[in-house]
C-alpha cells in the first residue's frame, strides 16, 4: 500500500506541476514557455534563441537520454507514475467510481476534465491570459484556441484509447522490448511461493495491462504495482505477505547499457556547459556585397570594396554597435557610423570600405573590430580579405 500511496502522490505532483509551470514565473517569463511569435524558448528563466538550436537540440538528447536511462535501470516507472495515458485512465477510473458509473455524470466530468487538460498544454505555447480572453471573444481563428481544439481532441483519443495504444501502437513500449534486460526493475511473481497462490485472480484483474505474472514476466508490464497491492490485500488475512515483489539488483545500474547512456550524457552535459561559456548573445557577419557587380572597383587609385554588415540582438533590448576597420599595421582605421539592432532583431547594413593605394600594394588582409556600446564588454574581430576586382 505504500508504493501505491507514494504512485499517487508522484502522479498528483506531475499533475500539478503541468497545470501550474505557466504560472510560475522567473525573470519575467513562466518556467518553461515555448515563444514561437519571437523564436524563443523561455526554461527557468534563461532566453534561449531558436537561433541556438544547438542549446535545445542536446538539451532535449539530454533529457531523452535520462529518461532512457530510468527505463533500462527501473523499468516502464514512467508509464506507472506520470504517462498522460495513465493518469487519463486513472481520471477516469476516479470518476466512476464517485459518480458511481453514472455516464452522464461521468462524461460530464470527463468532457471538463479533458478542456482543462488541453488549456493546460497549449499554456504552454501561448500565455493563459491571451486563451481565455480569445475564449471570451469566442475567437475561433486564433492560434491558440485552434491549438485547444487539436489538443482536446487528442486527450480525447487518449482517454477513449484505453491501453489499447500501449499494447499495440506505443513507441516506448517498443523500444523497451529491446533495452529491457535481465537486470531492469520490473514486478516479479515468486514462483517458489506458488504454494500460497489462492487462485483468485485478483492480481490479474487488477492488471491494467491484463498480465498474469504467474505465466511468467512479461515486457508489457509497466510496474504500477496493483499486482502486489492486490495480492497483499488478499493474503494478508492469511497472514502472508504478497506473492509479488520487484526485483532489481546492482547489475541495472552497472550493466553496459545504462553505463553508456551515463558517459553520452556526462558528455553532453559538459558540452553544452562549455557552448554556454562562450555563448554571446550577438552574432556578427561581414559579407562582400557580392550581389552587386561593382561590390569592388578602383574611384581613381583609391579601391573600394563594399560590404553587408549583419548583427543579431538576442539581448532583452535594443544595442548600438559601430565597426573599426584596421591593417595589421594600423596604417588604416576607419570607423562606422553607430548602428542600432532592435532586440531580438538581425540587421544588415551596407559599409564602404575606401582604401588607398599604400594598403592594398602591401596587405592582402584587414581586420574588422565590432564593439557593442551598452554591452561594452562585447567585441567581436574577423579578418576579412582585401577584394581586387
Amino acid at each position: 500500500m505504500r508504493f501505491i500511496h507514494f504512485r499517487n502522490i508522484i502522479t498528483s505532483l506531475t499533475v500539478l506541476i503541468f497545470f501550474i509551470a505557466p504560472y510560475i514565473k522567473i525573470n519575467n517569463y513562466p518556467i518553461l514557455f515555448l515563444d514561437f511569435p519571437n523564436l524563443k524558448l523561455h526554461f527557468l528563466g534563461i532566453s534561449i534563441w531558436f537561433t541556438d538550436g544547438i542549446f535545445i537540440a542536446l538539451g532535449l538528447i539530454i533529457i531523452i537520454l535520462i529518461f532512457l536511462w530510468v527505463s533500462v535501470t527501473l523499468g516502464r516507472v514512467f508509464c506507472a507514475f506520470s504517462c498522460p495515458q495513465t493518469i487519463t485512465l486513472n481520471l477516469r477510473k476516479w470518476v466512476k467510481k464517485y459518480t458511481k458509473n453514472n455516464p452522464v455524470a461521468g462524461t460530464l466530468v470527463m468532457l471538463i476534465g479533458t478542456a482543462i487538460g488541453a488549456f493546460g498544454l497549449v499554456s504552454y505555447f501561448s500565455p493563459p491570459s491571451d486563451i481565455l480572453q480569445n475564449i471570451i471573444n469566442l475567437d475561433l481563428q486564433a492560434n491558440n484556441i485552434k491549438g485547444i481544439i487539436v489538443a482536446y481532441a487528442i486527450i480525447s483519443a487518449i482517454a477513449l484509447a484505453d491501453r489499447r495504444f500501449c499494447k499495440v501502437a506505443c513507441p516506448y513500449a517498443k523500444f523497451m522490448l529491446i533495452m529491457q534486460s535481465p537486470h531492469t526493475m520490473t514486478a516479479t511473481y515468486q514462483f517458489n511461493r506458488d504454494v500460497d497462490c489462492i487462485r483468485c485472480s485478483k492480481c490479474v484483474y487488477a492488471c491494467p495491462m491484463d498480465i498474469d505474472l504467474k505465466e511468467g514476466d512479461s515486457p508489457d508490464c509497466i510496474n504500477c504495482g496493483n499486482c502486489i497491492v492486490a495480492c497483499e490485500n488478499i493474503l494478508q488475512r492469511l497472514k502472508k505477505p504478497t506473492l509479488f515483489h520487484f526485483s532489481i539488483s546492482r547489475k541495472s545500474f552497472t550493466q553496459l547499457p545504462s553505463i553508456a547512456l551515463l558517459v553520452v550524457i556526462t558528455v553532453l552535459t559538459g558540452v553544452i556547459i562549455t557552448l554556454s561559456l562562450t555563448w554571446t548573445p550577438f552574432k556578427v557577419d561581414y559579407l562582400p556585397s557580392i550581389r552587386n557587380a561593382n561590390f569592388s572597383y578602383y574611384d581613381g587609385d583609391i579601391l573600394v570594396n563594399n560590404y553587408r554588415i549583419s548583427i543579431e540582438n538576442k539581448r532583452e533590448s535594443d544595442e548600438s554597435f559601430y565597426l573599426i576597420v584596421r591593417t595589421p599595421l594600423d596604417d588604416i582605421n576607419i570607423q562606422s557610423p553607430v548602428y542600432i539592432v532592435p532586440s531580438g532583431g538581425v540587421s544588415v547594413f551596407p559599409f564602404e570600405l575606401r582604401i588607398p593605394p599604400s594598403i592594398y600594394r602591401h596587405y592582402s588582409e584587414i581586420t574588422f573590430t565590432t564593439y557593442a556600446i551598452k554591452t561594452k564588454e562585447y567585441t567581436h574581430e574577423q579578418t576579412k580579405n582585401i577584394f581586387l576586382p
